[in-house]
């Protein structure tokens, strides 16, 4: 057997190993480290691969790097409770504005990277960092709750809750209620929601048509 590749019978044949011969006195030994050790050498066998692999991988050099991040002195307007700078996607709006609108609406960062070209660079970039926390959240919330919850005929059958304490409907597995409003719906998986032959579905919105109890 190769070393590193052992079964857990044999990590836990290690384990009764190091037990059965562990000493009986009331100290006994001071460190983890010294059991093993004392194991190994009276025993040897898939301790001592085990041991041999541990050892060598506390040797290994470390794979990350250090990196350092320099401030470029942006004045924060918003902080967390414990008093750092706020990153949340609010404040990325905000820095970014919306530079891809036909008349773009550039952030604060655009007057504090100095206008112009690079300026509109800083608000892309922004602006893009925001889409990605978005996009997360479409294929989390949206596409991959839909594809693993389907059925052997690609159909979904979500739980509907309507005992709820505000009298308003909830949905789960999946959230058919979360899915994105159709002015918003840019990856159109609306239309992933297809009526099976000779069906139709009703859209109805009772936004203000709440249960009420005399």
């Amino acid at each position: 057997m190769a070393p590193g590749k052992h079964s857990r019978q044999d990590v836990s044949f290690a384990l009764e190993l190091l037990s059965a011969s562990a000493e009986g006195s009331t100290d006994g030994y001071r460190s983890i480290t010294e059991a093993l050790e004392a194991a190994t050498a009276s025993d040897g066998g898939v301790l001592k691969e085990i041991m041999a692999d541990l050892k060598a991988k506390a040797q290994e050099e470390p794979k990350w790097v250090d990196v350092t991040i320099p401030s470029i002195e942006m004045e924060p307007f918003k902080f967390t409770v414990g008093g750092a700078p706020s990153v949340t996607a609010d404040v990325l709006r905000k820095l970014a504005g919306d530079p891809f609108g036909d008349e773009p609406k550039y952030g604060t960062a655009y007057d504090f990277f100095g206008g112009g070209e690079e300026g509109h660079d800083a608000c892309v970039a922004l602006f893009s960092l925001t889409a990605i926390g978005s996009i997360d959240t479409m294929i989390a919330n949206f596409l991959t709750s839909l594809q693993r919850l389907v059925d052997h005929d690609s159909r979904v059958h979500g739980s509907i809750n309507l005992n709820t304490e505000t009298g308003r409907l909830s949905s789960r597995r999946p959230n058919l209620r979360n899915q994105p409003a159709l002015e918003k719906d840019k990856y159109q998986i609306r239309k992933a929601f297809q009526a099976s032959p000779g069906n139709n579905l009703i859209v109805a919105d009772y936004m203000d048509n709440y249960n009420c109890a005399s």
